[in-house]
């Protein structure tokens, strides 16, 4: 199914089909949650090319598959990344809405909710890499035991 969808996504790219972030962002969780990394970054670079982003989105599909993967290094890698640039200061967060607590979250995870996505932009908005990465690990072994 996800060779018929990036076939088709190619196709509209050769036409000259204009194609949104909701499409980029659709491709690249779906190439992500196949371990096909090195293609979902290809279309992030297409999506800054193209002015499109990325987004929270985009950042939590590459985020959530790379630590479901194990591949720890990479995801600290663009979190730190992701601080640097501070993609997601703009971003108001249901967490702070709701004043939850970090001991809170990391209590009940679960690596699809949007709590820990919610989570993890909260850390970089803070810029708060030591955390977000220690939170990340213990997200992993709880997953893994």
């Amino acid at each position: 199914m996800l060779e018929k969808a990036l076939k088709l996504f190619n196709t509209w790219i050769l036409k000259g089909k204009a194609i949104d972030e909701v499409t980029y962002n659709t491709m690249i969780s779906g190439l992500c949650k196949e371990g096909r990394f090195e293609v979902a970054f290809h279309l992030v670079s297409e999506m800054k090319e193209r002015n499109l982003g990325p987004d929270h989105y985009t950042y939590n599909a590459i985020l959530g598959a790379l630590t479901s993967a194990g591949r720890m290094n990479e995801a600290e890698e663009l979190i730190k990344k992701m601080v640097e640039v501070g993609k997601f200061q703009e971003k108001s967060l249901q967490l702070k809405e709701q004043n939850v607590k970090t001991s809170e979250i990391t209590k009940v995870f679960d690596p699809d909710s949007n709590a820990c996505s919610e989570q993890i932009i909260e850390l970089c908005n803070r810029g708060d890499t030591r955390m977000l990465c220690t939170f990340l690990k213990n997200q992993i072994k709880r997953v893994l035991l």
